[in-house]
């Protein structure tokens, strides 16, 4: 597969269907018994088949191995790519091919707060961190998710049950960018009177998000190494 890519070992995965959140976004599970572990902010390479053609894309893991599924969560536009008509097209007990999870958006335990941010879908990326969160805040004095989408909000009712179990947990969702960077500039300012240590940065979404939200902190002095990056990651399709 000329994917230009690292090689790595694919497997295959049983398709279990399908959750609709809204109108153009989808979660699609699957069962790979090969893969049984993989880490919070890992992703893989599905592979599907559209018009007797093999196209693949990376999807960042939205479930932990406990929930006892591999879950990827994107939206379905009308005007889909190959890859997203493949998934689409999907039987129940039908196999695709899957790659063995990697990534390095993992979280860091280091006595410091986490700051997640991100827009859209990318929210998929982060629900693997704060479930990670959720159950072992073990090293991690403080989590604050913000997520701005125009769409719909995504896992937000997951997240506010989370809230009210979870006091170091706090979850906004923003329907606008408006009003954005307002929220997040003082959301930082209490952050950084409660705690003595700087936070850690996850981002995820759309690439000029990513990067508007990377310049964004950095003008605020927080160092390049504290902002960890996700995103749509271009060089993400193939096909055979």
């Amino acid at each position: 597969m000329g994917c230009g890519q690292e090689k790595k070992d694919n497997y295959y995965a049983e398709y279990l269907g399908c959750y609709q959140h809204d109108p153009v976004t989808y979660s699609f599970d699957f069962k790979c018994d090969e893969i049984s572990r993989w880490r919070e902010g890992d992703h893989s390479l599905l592979i599907v088949t559209h018009d007797d053609i093999l196209v693949g894309k990376k999807l960042s893991y939205a479930s932990l191995p406990d929930e006892g599924k591999i879950r990827f969560t994107t939206r379905i536009p009308k005007e889909a790519s190959d890859f997203k008509q493949g998934l689409v097209n999907l039987v129940k007990g039908e196999y695709v091919k899957i790659s063995q999870p990697s990534g390095d958006f993992k979280l860091k335990r280091e006595g410091r707060p986490v700051v997640v941010l991100s827009n859209g879908v990318g929210i998929a990326g982060i629900r693997g961190l704060v479930r990670t969160f959720i159950k072992d805040s073990k090293h991690i004095t403080e989590m604050l998710q913000i997520n701005v989408d125009k769409t719909s909000s995504i896992y937000k009712e997951e997240f506010d049950l989370y809230q009210k179990e979870v006091e170091a947990f706090r979850s906004y969702y923003l329907d606008h960018r408006q009003g954005y960077y307002g929220m997040v500039y003082h959301e930082l300012k209490m952050m950084l009177k409660r705690h003595d240590l700087p936070p850690i940065f996850y981002l995820s979404g759309s690439d000029e998000f990513v990067e508007e939200n990377r310049t964004y902190l950095m003008d605020l002095d927080f160092p390049e190494e504290d902002i960890l990056l996700g995103g749509k990651q271009k060089d993400s399709c193939c096909r055979d």
